[in-house]
């Protein structure tokens, strides 16, 4: 049988994984649990310039939300509800970061076409999907849930080295303290069921303690 690798950087070392082992279907992944060290892998900035994800967020407390692109009308009602919540949690000393599996040139272009009043938020690329690897949320989608989507003109992220496989992450809410480590994760297998804006917050108030 052949195998097909994968190839993730974690905590500053190369290492290599078979494709065969990714979790086929969300309900099978192991998302990062409070007290784990974000990844040092790199994502991309809407300009395509790799940022390390660990260095990221020791710079300050921070929000991270991971989605799995603006194509999903429940990622982007959760980023809405964030948005609201956004001014609160800059207030509480935090920044809010949004990554995804769209290429950089996507965010870009994202950016560029909102409205002028829209919230800073920073967005980066995870199209290689190192982040979500790194924080236990990618996962090799079922055969003919890939089919459809990419019948529906979906840009997903292929599997590196695979005849055609696709991947997506689980998408998910991490708090990280001023160390890099996760003081709060929220992730459901379910797409559509998202962690809600009142308890994050509480969250990060709570971290801050």
């Amino acid at each position: 049988m052949r195998l097909f690798f994968v190839c993730v950087i974690l905590l500053g070392s190369v290492v290599t994984l078979p494709a065969a082992s990714l979790p086929v279907g969300p309900e099978n992944t192991a998302p990062a649990q409070p007290g784990t060290m974000a990844p040092a892998v790199p994502v991309q900035t809407p300009e395509g310039t790799a940022v390390d994800l660990l260095a990221l967020v020791r710079e300050q407390p921070t929000v991270l939300i991971v989605y799995r692109g603006g194509w999903c009308p429940f990622c982007s009602a959760h980023l809405g509800e964030i948005a609201e919540l956004e001014p609160a949690l800059l207030e509480l000393g935090y920044r809010v970061v949004a990554i995804s599996p769209e290429r950089p040139e996507t965010l870009k272009k994202l950016l560029m076409e909102a409205p002028t009043d829209t919230p800073h938020r920073l967005l980066y690329s995870d199209r290689a999907m190192h982040a979500s690897m790194g924080l236990g949320l990618a996962y090799a989608m079922p055969t003919n849930l890939q089919k459809r989507y990419l019948e529906h003109g979906i840009d997903l992220a292929p599997v590196p080295e695979s005849e055609g496989q696709h991947w997506l992450p689980v998408p998910a809410a991490f708090i990280f303290d001023r160390e890099g480590a996760i003081a709060f994760s929220y992730a459901n297998p379910d797409y559509r069921t998202r962690v809600d804006a009142e308890d994050l917050l509480a969250a990060a108030r709570a971290a801050l303690e």
